[in-house]
């Protein structure tokens, strides 16, 4: 589960680039990426954050 997890900041990283230039050119495609990669490590951080509350329990 973890290596799906470490997967999904380069995955929304690339997904955003291409979204982003597609929609608004050069300067959406650094939006775009920048908040992919954002969007990319806080769902693997809150996986990380559930199972460790889950865990202790």
């Amino acid at each position: 589960m973890m290596a799906i997890g470490c997967l999904f900041p380069v995955l929304f990283f690339l997904g955003g680039a291409v979204l982003g230039g597609v929609l608004g050119g050069q300067q959406g495609s650094i939006w775009g990426a920048v908040a992919g990669l954002i969007i990319g490590l806080g769902i693997p951080t809150a996986m990380l954050i559930g199972m460790r509350s889950r865990h202790k329990h």
